[in-house]
């Protein structure tokens, strides 16, 4: 388990693995704070922290921050601070970014249907008529969706 780097120059020269992805734990005063890097030279911050889980246990939670060198080793650090905060306040940052994901990708089957009229209206010939979609479309407002 490699030890993040404590500065900004040791961070920028750390060597991109191989294969797969590294990851670099801070310990101290940035415990949860940790660094990935791949073969292409990515390095993106992420924050560990634990949930309670089922059974009295914990389950481990990843949430992350930014890319370096957009978001620096001082910015981490703070970022980390404030998330691990929010943790202590019993909050889950990871588990509310997806819910927040999902409202906003429109989930329902009407918003669904509109998005594959959308994408229907733009096709070329791929498998049924252009003409059909009037009709199909018909179908989907007056049969499928009340029955829905």
């Amino acid at each position: 388990m490699p030890k993040l780097p404590k500065t900004h120059a040791e961070i920028k020269n750390l060597p991109p693995p191989e294969s797969g992805q590294t990851d670099y734990y801070g310990s101290g005063g940035d415990t949860g704070l940790m660094i990935r890097t791949n073969p292409a030279g990515s390095k993106t911050w992420f924050v560990r922290y634990y949930v309670p889980g089922v059974n009295g246990g914990r389950k481990r939670r990843r949430y992350r921050l930014g890319r370096f060198p957009r978001m620096g080793l001082a910015e981490a650090r703070k970022g980390a601070r404030a998330l691990l905060a929010q943790v202590d306040g019993d909050a889950d940052p990871s588990q509310e970014r997806t819910e927040n994901r999902a409202k906003a990708k429109g989930t329902t089957v009407s918003d669904l249907s509109v998005a594959f009229f959308k994408m229907r209206a733009k096709q070329k010939r791929k498998g049924r008529k252009l003409r059909n979609i009037p009709d199909e479309k018909g179908m989907a407002t007056n049969h499928i969706l009340p029955t829905i």
